[in-house]
């Protein structure tokens, strides 16, 4: 059986190579972003910030780099240029599992050590409206050069380029190691506000849906569950590769940098305990929908039942006197039906019934003001 095509997802896994290509292979796309790179070169004195378009430039800068003794920070945004962001690569003798990883659409975050480069991915997320989220890619010998490669968000390190720029901040004080630190510190912490906002969200789904709850507040929900899912694997995954990092602190040299990281990872712990806050009460807004839709038919089918309830003893009425018996043939025949004021009889009777069972059904609290 064939099935239709599935049309692409906001999370879809993309840009994968084929089956059985060679470690290294890339696939790349026509919607992806124009490549953009800037070249930071700085010490504790002096920081110098450059727009590259051409793998010679880069070449020019490093060289510059290597005699200045300065740190070069190579920003890549947008992964359209492939041999350009490639070249980069090959200057630097990366390894091609490193180059398959940060073309890859989704990986999972992560940290790896390959000889004396270490590589990590992340998942930045944000709201264009929608909440999205995008791979950031980390690479640092931890001594003379780090490059951080991102898909399309160009303001996701404006504070720490920013940072940069002051001369007594930690950046310029401390070398490779604390900026491949500020790194991760960065996509963290921008958990916080993130989530500070699907908090708000949903305090505002929750007013809503006690006010006047509709089957939209559904859909949105089930969104919001599913966000959180999405959030909830990235976040924990981050959190591994920051454990790695802390436990391997002799390994990677981080003796100055150690308790920053730690630091960082006590963050990354509280962001998946607030994803799990938010899960739960994702779960419990769905809860409370289903309890009000229920109370809602439920008060529906008490409305139903009550009319037809009344509608009994009429329909008893009307279909005895709508029995064709004639009276002529006897007294006991239905005389009442020869009476001059039969028909009023009857109407009366019917409404007695009807004001009988109103003030019944106000007796038990089943309609007033006072209905429970």
């Amino acid at each position: 059986m064939i099935l239709p095509k599935k049309k692409p997802t906001k999370w879809s896994i993309e840009r994968r190579p084929a089956p059985g290509s060679a470690p290294g292979s890339t696939q790349t796309e026509q919607a992806l972003f124009p490549t953009q790179i800037e070249v930071f070169l700085y010490t504790q004195d002096r920081v110098e910030r450059h727009v590259v378009s051409s793998g010679a430039s880069i070449e020019k800068l490093w060289d510059k780099a290597q005699s200045e003794k300065s740190l070069m920070w190579i920003h890549i945004v947008g992964l359209k240029h492939t041999s350009w962001i490639k070249s980069i690569f090959k200057m630097f003798s990366l390894h091609p599992l490193i180059v398959e990883d940060v073309f890859h659409g989704y990986q999972r975050p992560k940290f790896e050590s390959y000889g004396h480069v270490n590589f990590v991915t992340l998942r930045s997320f944000f709201f264009d409206p929608d909440l999205d989220s995008e791979q950031v890619s980390f690479i640092s010998d931890g001594r003379l050069f780090c490059i951080s490669v991102q898909e399309r968000d160009p303001d996701c390190f404006a504070p720490l380029i920013e940072r940069l720029h002051n001369q007594k901040s930690f950046i310029r004080q401390y070398g490779a190691r604390f900026l491949f630190y500020c790194f991760f510190d960065t996509i963290v912490d921008s958990f916080f506000p993130l989530m500070e906002k699907v908090g708000e969200q949903l305090e505002d789904l929750e007013i809503q849906m006690l006010r006047n709850p509709k089957n939209k507040h559904l859909i949105s929900l089930y969104e919001f569950k599913s966000s959180m899912m999405h959030l909830r694997r990235a976040a924990w995954s981050q959190r591994e590769a920051l454990s790695q990092i802390v436990g391997k602190e002799e390994e990677l040299n981080l003796s100055s940098e150690n308790v920053f990281f730690r630091d960082c990872l006590d963050h990354a712990i509280q962001i998946i305990d607030l994803v799990d806050q938010f899960k739960d009460m994702t779960s419990s807004l769905l809860d409370l929908h289903f309890s009000i839709m229920n109370n809602k038919l439920s008060q529906t089918m008490k409305v139903l039942t009550m009319i037809a309830t009344i509608f009994i003893p009429l329909s008893f009425i009307t279909s005895f006197y709508g029995m064709n018996f004639d009276p002529e043939l006897s007294w006991f025949t239905m005389p009442e039906l020869r009476w001059r004021f039969g028909y009023l009889l009857a109407i009366s009777l019917m409404l007695t019934t009807i004001v009988g069972m109103f003030f019944f059904f106000k007796k038990l609290k089943w309609i007033g003001s006072d209905a429970e």
